[in-house]
């Protein structure tokens, strides 16, 4: 059961189940990222230290990563994490406002934004400064929960609950920001802030049965937060509906026709 807290799209055991059930399409992202022995590499919006030991190898031997987050808790849990990996001495984490940020301008020659633009209050900051301290590329992953498919929920009722998923985030825009839909924006907004050389290069995330321990809890976990967030819009019976459908007791998730499907993207820009 997913507990209220790690319905927050920002809490630990939420990010730790994010990473664990999309790794291997990270490790994907992260070949295709070009990253070369010697690069410095800021890590922004690391939480806790997922993607980082991915850079390390990487940029060694030589380079070094820089993990930055808003969140002390993250930073302390990344540090400790990873106090033991093999490249501990490249990786180093800091606290701090992605607004603001300390560092010299052209210090890191990548700098790669994972799935926190969704949550810039100025999106528009947020890159400029990306771009400030970049003296390379600037790499944002980030999703759109415009293209989800859960299968074999009947699809009439998924339509419904994104539907009104997305009319309760922008009719009660949540506190801070969220932007569910930020994917589909990236490539603009990397062109707006004045990057050379923008693509934007879609992923397809799949998830099929048999699920792994990890991917049923990210799933739950997902669907519950979409069936919280529409609840406002939705009937009485529908939301009864979603909530049975992804009741354990459902068996949904081991059902053997089970299919998952969202697109993240990654969105290129030079400086």
């Amino acid at each position: 059961m997913a507990t209220s807290d790690d319905l927050q799209l920002s809490s630990l055991g939420w990010l730790l189940d994010h990473h664990e059930a999309k790794y291997f399409d990270r490790r994907r992202m992260v070949d295709d990222l070009g990253l070369k022995p010697g690069d410095a590499v800021l890590d922004l919006g690391c939480g806790p230290g997922l993607w980082a030991p991915m850079f390390a190898e990487k940029v060694a031997p030589g380079g070094r990563v820089t993990g930055f987050d808003l969140s002390s808790e993250l930073i302390g849990y990344a540090v400790s994490r990873l106090a033991d990996h093999p490249l501990h001495e490249s990786m180093n984490f800091e606290v701090g406002n992605f607004e603001a940020m300390s560092f010299d301008d052209n210090l890191f020659d990548a700098v790669f934004l994972g799935n926190c633009c969704c949550y810039a209050s100025d999106l528009s900051v947020v890159l400029g400064e990306a771009m400030r301290v970049s003296r390379g590329r600037v790499f944002s992953k980030d999703f759109d929960g415009g293209a989800v498919i859960f299968h074999p929920v009947e699809e009439h009722l998924a339509a419904k609950v994104m539907e009104a998923a997305a009319r309760a985030l922008k009719e009660n825009p949540p506190e801070p920001p969220f932007d569910n839909f930020i994917g589909q924006k990236m490539h603009g907004a990397f062109r707006s802030a004045g990057f050379q050389d923008v693509t934007t290069r879609p992923y397809v995330i799949q998830m099929t049965s048999p699920l792994r321990n990890a991917e049923k809890r990210y799933l739950t976990k997902n669907a519950t937060w979409l069936g919280t967030t529409a609840e406002p819009y939705l009937s009485e019976d529908d939301r009864k509906r979603w909530e049975a459908t992804f009741d354990p007791a459902s068996g949904i998730l081991d059902d053997e026709n089970f299919y998952f499907c969202m697109v993240e993207m990654i969105t290129v820009g030079r400086v």
